[in-house]
């Protein structure tokens, strides 16, 4: 007995080992599964941070870290998801984006067609945000061939599937009234904006920075119109609201500093411009390499506000600043380079800054008559170039206003003091006129007045004394002749009765 017993716990004693490490293994594999499913939760919370932060960096114009951010986020998601999930267009859309702002058009719509094709029509609101931030990444440049699809099919599939009212409406609205803009269909964008305005207003306050986009949109379309009255309200108003969403150093800040400069050029207020360039210029220091057509434009518009007044010394440190940003703008975007150059050239030529606009560029740039592609140099050259309806006539700036004002005095003396200069002489009478006196256009001759030792002309309104005296004669013999007709006619009725003849009383009687 003590023998089996001995062999059974010797047997449990062999096999005690293989146990032991096939717990160990179970727990082993238990724990790992623990720490990774723990691990994929962190990765989860952590590429969710990233996109958000990146996100919300990108409304705030801080590109570099935004870039950053979503960057970092976006293989993690990759990795989780699948590089072809639906989950990835978020991101995609946000990238896509973030390139559009500054300026690599060409990594933006890498991002955008991307998502376009993840998509492939499954999610019909994602794909309208995707086609709406297509379309304005080709606005950016004012190719609005290219952007006019993109920015009505948007429209249509967001009307289509979103409530009436909602944000993204008013969005697609703005993106339409900037192509009609850029086109020049001043009513289609004027009824956009408003459309946009009013959705903006339903919404309310998270529907700030949209109403901004309308009222700037509207701003410049009432400049286009030469309208600046109407304009500044809304240029104002924009301003406001973007001062309070994102502070005094946010580039859409200086976007509308900016329009509000360009509202006072239409004024013909230069001075009142120029402050308001200078704030924009201000801004746009921390945004040279980011954005450098909204640099470039804030310092021709400074140099050009500065011109219109004559101070052109004052211009000159402003222009070196954007001739080494023009040229490399030059070598990236040739054609948006020079369109913004000569919307500068333009508004220098129409206020008569004739040594700045020669020494500056030649007449070549004239080709490019309208202004820059983008809707903030077409506003500037619109307001430097015409005359607003809205003003009085014949208001200029401020020295020209004063050279009229002082000029007025001087003409009534003038023509106060020389006046019979421009009074027409009297004619000569010419030989054999009756009288000698002067004559008139009529055929009427004036003979002088006795008292008149010069023969001068009868002051007007004056009667004429012979046709007077011709007058008076020919009623005398009229009346005369009636008298003896009436008498010849009384002696002829009493010559047909037989009354007896009537006497004279003093003639002699017969004895």
């Amino acid at each position: 007995m003590s023998t089996s017993f001995w062999n059974i716990s010797k047997r449990q004693v062999y096999t005690l080992p293989v146990l032991i490490a096939l717990s160990f293994l179970v727990s082993g594999s238990v724990i790992a599964f623990a720490f990774d499913s723990s691990a994929g939760r962190r990765d989860h919370r952590s590429y969710s941070a990233l996109e958000n932060a990146g996100v919300i960096d990108l409304r705030a114009g801080k590109y570099g870290r935004s870039e950053e951010e979503l960057k970092r986020a976006l293989p993690q998601e990759e990795k989780a998801f699948g590089q072809n999930d639906p989950r990835l267009i978020p991101i995609l859309n946000e990238l896509g984006w973030l390139y559009t702002e500054v300026g690599r058009t060409n990594d933006a719509r890498t991002f955008l067609n991307k998502a376009i094709i993840i998509n492939g029509g499954k999610n019909k609101a994602q794909e309208a945000d995707t086609l709406d931030r297509i379309a304005r990444s080709y606005l950016v440049h004012g190719n609005t061939d290219k952007a006019s699809d993109p920015a009505r099919n948007a429209l249509n599939i967001r009307q289509e599937v979103l409530q009436v009212g909602d944000l993204k409406i008013a969005e697609s609205l703005n993106t339409v009234a900037t192509l009609s803009l850029l086109k020049n269909d001043l009513r289609d964008a004027e009824q956009s904006a408003n459309n946009a305005l009013a959705i903006c207003d339903e919404t309310g306050q998270s529907a700030q920075a949209e109403k901004a986009r309308s009222l700037d949109l509207l701003a410049k379309i009432s400049i286009e119109k030469s309208l600046p009255r109407q304009a500044k309200p809304q240029a104002v108003d924009a301003l406001s609201i973007r001062k309070n969403l994102f502070g005094n150093n946010h580039p859409l800040t200086a976007e509308s500093w900016l329009l509000y400069g360009d509202v006072n050029m239409q004024m013909k207020s230069a001075h009142m411009a120029e402050d308001a360039y200078k704030n924009a210029e201000l801004i746009t220091q921390s945004y040279a390499e980011t954005k450098p057509e909204l640099r470039i434009l804030s310092l021709y518009s400074l140099a050009g506000a500065l011109g219109s007044q004559g101070k052109l010394p004052d211009g000159e440190p402003y222009l070196e600043q954007a001739e080494p940003l023009y040229r490399a703008l030059k070598e990236k975007d040739p054609a948006r380079a020079e369109s913004l150059r000569s919307a500068y050239l333009q508004a220098l030529v129409q206020n008569h800054v004739w040594p700045k606009a020669i020494d500056l560029w030649a007449t070549s740039f004239f080709e490019h008559v309208g202004g820059g592609p983008s809707s903030m140099a077409r506003s500037y050259v619109s307001a430097c170039t015409k005359r607003a309806k809205d003003m009085q006539v014949g208001s200029g700036n401020e020295l020209t206003e004063v050279m009229i004002w002082a000029a007025i005095p001087i003409i009534i003396i003038y023509f106060g003091m020389f006046g019979s200069a421009f009074r027409r002489e009297p004619k000569i009478a010419k030989s054999g006129d009756q009288s000698g006196g002067q004559g008139s256009a009529s055929g009427t001759y004036w003979t002088a007045y006795p008292e008149s030792p010069h023969g001068a002309l009868p002051p007007e309104g004056a009667p004429d004394p012979r046709t007077t005296q011709a007058r008076e004669k020919a009623q005398q013999a009229a009346n005369a002749r009636l008298s003896q007709t009436r008498l010849q006619a009384l002696n002829a009725r009493m010559s047909q009765t037989r009354l007896p003849a009537i006497e004279d009383p003093n003639k002699p009687k017969e004895k």
